[in-house]
């Protein structure tokens, strides 16, 4: 008994709607024509005229400076050659004046300087080293004991010298039968010895020996020590204290009282080669040895010390005798050509490129800026204090120093003969090398090495970009 259904749905009619189109078939006779303003292009001469025509031989007389050879006469004659020309400082311009060229800038003087401003290149340097083919030195290096005069003949060499040390550094191996003559002297002191360097001497200090016996054929003995101013630093030199007198002194003065002892030198002198400047009167004390006191006072105007060859001097010099900015108008003290001298590496430095640095003193003395001529001073480096920094002498000196040791540098290691023209070159001499490119610099250390029968130097110099 089932329930009648019924249902609210049935088949659904299909009802269309009409469809209406916005689009017909086009018609192809309806297209726009097209117009084009070009046409074919036509050929359009010019009359083409010129000045120059068929060239015509002109012939030109002329007279010669020589003429037929012949037998000199009798007698004795000298041919002067003639004189090279000149050339001029000013070149005049075509149709125009003479220009007047100065060669630096006006400063405060009123005064007009007029010179020759024609660039002649690069000076040549103090010491030229001319090319040859062959370099022929006799090497030899002998130590002579000076008390006794007892010759002994090195095996083995080296010693070393750079611009931030005040005394040499060196070593030597020797013989076995050398051990008799490397005791201290009379008074109980280091034995001193006169090394001589393919002529150059150099008197040295031994402090250290030790003996090297492998073998007993090959025996030796190792030695080593200082320049003759290691008596000047402890142990050799005890610390006391140093301070500047009662009285204004200069610093060249101060420094040759600290080598004094109530008064009496005690067998030292000093080389200064450093811009002098007024040191007030109590302005300047330290507690150390004598050298430590002498590094302080070339320290304070951006110096520093190197010791004598063989004298008991002192040479006080400056670190950046001229600005690096300059150097290309510095006279070289050595000028070193690729055949004598061969590269062994470089390396390249890269220091914060500062142009401006506050220098002053401390108790006394002046402060202020040091700024770099040419450049904005908008890059400060590190403040710098010194007890001895008392007027603008020294600092402008300090501040130069600080200055130039900025920017990119490189380290050049030059490797070389101990020549007869040049000797031992020295830590703060320019050597200009001249190679694929003209290298010119200041030379920071020299360590000279002896393997029999070969000796070389080896020079660091410091080159700016």
């Amino acid at each position: 008994m089932r329930v009648g259904l019924l249902a609210e749905a049935q088949d659904a009619a299909p009802v269309r709607a009409g469809w209406a189109v916005r689009f017909q078939e086009s018609l192809r006779d309806r297209r726009r024509m097209v117009e084009a303003t070009a046409q074919d292009a036509m050929g359009l001469q010019y009359l083409f005229t010129t000045g120059a025509g068929p060239s015509v031989p002109l012939y030109r007389g002329f007279l010669g400076r020589y003429q037929q050879a012949m037998k000199p006469p009798a007698g004795k004659s000298q041919t002067k050659p003639p004189e090279p020309e000149k050339p001029g400082c000013y070149e005049q311009l075509v149709g125009g004046p003479i220009q007047l060229l100065f060669c630096k800038p006006w400063a405060t003087s009123t005064a007009l300087v007029f010179a020759c401003c024609k660039d002649g290149g690069p000076q040549p340097g103090k010491v030229i080293v001319p090319v040859r083919k062959v370099y022929i030195v006799l090497n030899k290096i002998v130590l002579t004991r000076l008390d006794s005069g007892v010759e002994l003949p090195a095996l083995a060499f080296n010693m070393s010298l750079d611009f931030q040390s005040w005394t040499w550094n060196w070593t030597a191996s020797l013989h076995r039968d050398a051990a008799l003559h490397l005791g201290r002297d009379a008074d109980g002191d280091p034995a001193q010895f006169l090394a001589n360097v393919n002529g150059v001497p150099f008197k040295l200090r031994l402090e250290r020996t030790s003996r090297d016996r492998r073998f007993l054929p090959q025996e030796r003995w190792s030695v080593s020590g200082r320049s003759l101013a290691a008596v000047l630093a402890e142990p050799w030199a005890k610390s006391m204290p140093f301070g500047s007198p009662n009285q204004t002194l200069t610093a060249q003065q101060l420094a040759a009282e600290v080598l004094r002892v109530n008064g009496v030198s005690i067998g030292w002198g000093i080389d200064w080669q450093l811009v002098d400047w007024q040191v007030p009167a109590g302005a300047w004390t330290l507690q150390g040895s004598y050298i430590d006191a002498i590094n302080d006072i070339a320290a304070a105007a951006g110096g520093y010390v190197q010791p004598h060859n063989t004298d008991q001097v002192l040479r006080i010099l400056p670190k950046y005798p001229a600005a690096p900015w300059h150097w290309g108008d510095v006279v070289p003290d050595f000028e070193v050509p690729s055949a004598v001298a061969e590269v062994e590496g470089t390396e390249f430095v890269d220091k914060p490129d500062y142009n401006r640095v506050f220098v002053g003193g401390m108790s006394a003395g002046v402060f202020g800026p040091i700024t770099r001529a040419g450049t904005a001073g908008d890059l400060i480096a590190p403040q710098v204090t010194h007890a001895l920094i008392t007027d603008s002498t020294v600092h402008r000196l300090r501040g130069l120093a600080e200055l130039a040791d900025t920017g990119r540098q490189a380290r050049v290691s030059l490797s070389m003969q101990v020549l007869p023209e040049t000797g031992v070159i020295l830590p703060g001499q320019f050597v200009r090398y001249r190679g694929n490119e003209a290298v010119q610099g200041i030379v920071r250390s020299t360590s000279v090495s002896w393997a029999a029968p070969k000796v070389r130097q080896t020079l660091e110099v410091e080159t700016h970009a």
